[in-house]
């Protein structure tokens, strides 16, 4: 029961938050402790700092795994691709660029979204 109540109370405070400042801080590429000072100077109470904060690397983390799924499903499509050129042409040059070139390029996709995704 206070679980719950301690995470309405969070949700509702990061849903205070302006997203649009938070969409803008991200676009400028800014660090915690550039809003931090930003917001102090505008003379807002720590709480509130703490929410603008909480809501800012949220986004951001939301921003990075985005990122991670758009590589992982462009190596998925690549690797397709990849195969389905070896498998159509299985004795011409197209079957080397597919199983040996796409798909490496594939993988390296892949892998780049895995890391963004999870770090």
């Amino acid at each position: 029961m206070l679980f719950t109540k301690e995470w309405r109370r969070m949700s509702q405070a990061i849903q205070n938050v302006n997203q649009h400042t938070i969409q803008q801080w991200l676009l400028d590429n800014k660090n915690v402790e550039q809003i931090r000072e930003q917001l102090v100077s505008k003379g807002m109470s720590t709480d509130s700092v703490e929410e603008h904060l909480k809501a800012f690397k949220k986004a951001k983390i939301l921003k990075r795994q985005m990122n991670g799924l758009i590589y992982m499903g462009i190596g998925a499509v690549i690797g397709f691709i990849g195969c389905m050129l070896a498998i159509i042409h299985p004795n011409s040059t197209l079957y080397y660029t597919g199983l040996y070139g796409l798909t490496s390029i594939a993988v390296v996709f892949a892998f780049i979204g895995l890391y963004n995704l999870f770090e």
